[in-house]
């Protein structure tokens, strides 16, 4: 309805004139039509956009469900390559470590080695001083200060020979370890 104000004619006969009220009444029918008509046509357009939110609202769901599930799915990934992370750093200290170790063992092995080495010498050359001292002992060419000598070479070599004979079972085993 419209904001415009009728006027009604008045009839010779009292009363109002029956083609401005005819007019009046069409007038309204048809607004009450018109407005019918905008009220069918907005409740179609409300009903066809109730029925889009509604898939909307199906879809929002679950791209919110599938999101939940990515971020469940990241943190997962998260704890897991920290994990690894620490596991892979372990692993880096402990081979550290070993090889730390291996470096060790083949540095005491090497010396091991010298001194075997070393002592093999002095025996050697102990037990050739030991041969002279014999054969001059024999000879009976041997002085007393010299076989105060002697028997203080002949104790380190015996010495030696001792310490010799304790270290072969430990000379032994490196030989075994490093030919393994």
């Amino acid at each position: 309805m419209s904001g415009e104000r009728n006027y009604f004619r008045k009839s010779f006969f009292g009363g109002f004139n029956c083609d401005d009220v005819v007019k009046y009444i069409s007038k309204l029918a048809n607004e009450r039509n018109e407005y019918r008509s905008a009220k069918a046509a907005v409740e179609a357009e409300a009903k066809a956009l109730a029925d889009e939110i509604q898939p909307l609202r199906i879809d929002v769901e679950n791209a919110k469900r599938e999101m939940e599930e990515e971020r469940e799915a990241k943190v997962k990934a998260e704890l897991l390559s920290q994990t690894l992370t620490d596991e892979a750093e372990a692993l880096r200290q402990e081979v550290k470590e070993a090889r730390l170790e291996a470096e060790e063992e083949r540095i005491a092995r090497h010396k091991a080695e010298q001194d075997v080495q070393n002592l093999t010498r002095d025996i050697e050359t102990l037990s050739r001083e030991l041969i002279d001292v014999k054969c001059e002992a024999d000879e009976g060419r041997v002085f007393k200060a010299e076989a105060l000598e002697s028997r203080d070479k002949v104790a380190k070599l015996e010495a030696i020979s001792k310490n010799f004979a304790d270290l072969e079972p430990a000379i032994e085993n490196l030989r075994e370890a490093f030919n393994a």
